[in-house]
């Protein structure tokens, strides 16, 4: 049976520590079983990682969005 109207798409809110509709989506991806508390603390916490690597330099999330960028350079600023 055929719908009758198009579904319509949900607006994800930006995160809250962040701001960021990315790193909104990036905790949904790692949730599991709809703990999202969790997820947050896990993604809080590798982002508290990368800032606290002086050799990274990248300023709060800004590694993650260079990881998704698809460049290929975000594996250079590891130096694998």
């Amino acid at each position: 049976m055929a719908r009758k109207r198009v579904a319509v798409k949900r607006v994800l809110p930006p995160d809250v520590k962040y701001g960021s509709e990315l790193v909104t989506k990036f905790i949904n991806c790692v949730m599991q079983r709809g703990k999202k508390t969790i997820a947050q603390k896990i993604v809080y916490e590798a982002f508290a990682i990368i800032e606290a690597d002086p050799d990274l330099a990248l300023p709060e999330h800004q590694a993650l969005r260079e990881a998704l960028s698809g460049d290929g350079d975000a594996l250079g600023a590891w130096g694998l």
